[in-house]
């Protein structure tokens, strides 16, 4: 598992940083920490990015469910 103690990183929750990037310039993004309640994966950055985090969970562990139904793999 990996884990950072940095306290001078940017990415510390409650943050709030301008990101840039190839394709964009994002101002004002507040750092977050969010995790899923059904396998506990956690997931720590900007809070556009944490949504998709959790919408992609839900997705992945609702397919886990409909593999279940089938009677498994």
């Amino acid at each position: 598992m990996w884990e950072t103690e940095d306290m001078d990183s940017p990415l510390q929750e409650g943050n709030v940083l301008d990101i840039i990037d190839e394709s964009s310039v994002r101002l004002y993004n507040e750092i977050v920490r969010v995790h899923c309640f059904v396998c506990g994966e956690t997931f720590l950055g900007p809070k556009d990015k944490a949504g998709m985090f959790i919408f992609g969970h839900k997705k992945f562990h609702l397919w886990e469910i409909d593999l279940d139904d089938l009677g498994g793999v």
